[in-house]
């Protein structure tokens, strides 16, 4: 399971995790010429060290809005990548950077791919000026600039990575000049109108606002609470569990609810051990309507499918009759009491642990289809 969204009946973006490198690597070498004769990058993305690298850099920008970037898949084939990346915040001027294989030019992929992020960049980050920049001898990539409205803004000989390649062009769009037609969420898709969507710096204010109408509620499981919490927190939060996500150590996503914010859930993952802690809750407003079993069932199948961890666990205060209910509904194992264990709201609170196991998950997976 991805973050992804549906451009059409063919075409599907992806959104970029630290696992896709396996999936790119044999995709590069296979094209290696035809993408290296544009992009520098891929001379030094010779092992898949050096390409997890690569990725990476745009995970960890990912964190501060600098970078995104999205695999693309046609028919259900992977055939390229598309990133953008702010170059200056101070007049949101965002370039759009992309590759596609030999086999899969001239079908209007890429047209398609950037008339999607041209509606993400200007529509969902309110960013206002675009900039493509190729190499003059790259006539594909004109091409697809130019039927999207780009105008030549600006052509200057650099100093390249290829000898043959002197001139680069520097293509850009305005906002005003583009017609926004969609507002993309890359989404996990889960069943009775429920979705995870990675959990952004852009989106701390409707995150920071969930939790105080919540407030009195959450004081009672999360000490952090009491000591305050402001927006700033919740910035400096997100950005730290976008930083876990870029190096698989985590993920923190909003739960939506037929398109409404109703929650957030995560997991902190023990790369070493193969094991994760989830944790997650629910505006009052969305509980009883088995908004979080679809959650967590989804982040489970993410935890065990995707990245085949061993263990998730799950630490629950003993008084929490809901969240032990739903715990004991999904499957998960009760391991122990920590009695009195921390001090919360000036109460000694203890907390059960409930877990489950990798094959515990693909036996539940059997039942289902049995």
């Amino acid at each position: 399971m991805s973050f992804s969204y549906k451009v059409d009946a063919d075409l599907t973006l992806v959104m970029q995790s630290p696992q896709d490198a396996p999936l790119l690597m044999p995709l590069i070498n296979a094209n290696r010429e035809h993408i290296g004769a544009h992009m520098g990058w891929v001379e030094g993305a010779s092992t898949l060290e050096r390409l997890t690298q690569y990725l990476q850099r745009d995970l960890k920008a990912m964190a501060t809005g600098m970078r995104n970037a999205w695999l693309i898949y046609y028919r259900g084939d992977l055939v390229g990548r598309i990133g953008l990346w702010v170059r200056d915040p101070s007049t949101r001027t965002v370039e759009l950077h992309y590759w596609l294989i030999e086999t899969a030019i001239g079908q209007g992929i890429m047209h398609r791919s950037v008339s999607c992020i041209l509606d993400y960049a200007f529509g969902v980050l309110g960013l206002h000026h675009a900039v493509i920049v190729m190499a003059e001898k790259n006539t594909a990539s004109q091409r697809v600039a130019q039927r999207l409205g780009f105008m030549l803004e600006v052509s200057k000989p650099e100093l390249q990575w290829n000898a043959d390649v002197k001139t680069m062009l520097y293509y850009g769009l305005l906002r005003d000049e583009w017609v926004i037609t969609s507002e993309p969420a890359f989404t996990m898709q889960l069943p009775h109108g429920v979705d995870l969507r990675l959990t952004e710096v852009r989106h701390a204010r409707r995150a920071y606002d969930l939790i105080a109408r919540n407030e009195t509620q959450l004081r009672l499981w999360f000490e952090w609470l009491n000591h305050g919490h402001t927006l700033i927190d919740e910035r400096a939060f997100i950005r730290i569990q976008l930083e876990r996500y870029a190096k698989g150590e985590g993920m923190m996503c909003m739960i939506h609810h037929h398109g409404q914010y109703v929650g957030s859930i995560s997991i902190e993952v023990d790369i070493d051990d193969h094991k994760a802690q989830l944790g997650y809750f629910i505006d009052q407003s969305a509980r009883r309507q088995g908004i979080a079993t679809t959650a967590i069932r989804g982040l489970l199948a993410y935890a065990f499918d995707r990245r085949e961890l061993q263990r998730i666990w799950i630490r629950v205060a003993t008084d929490n009759g809901a969240s032990r209910h739903l715990a004991e509904k999904l499957g998960m194992v009760q391991e122990l009491v920590l009695r009195e264990e921390q001090l919360i709201a000036g109460r000694r609170v203890s907390h059960v642990v409930y877990s489950m196991l990798r094959d515990e998950w693909q036996t539940q997976k059997e039942m289902q289809y049995t």
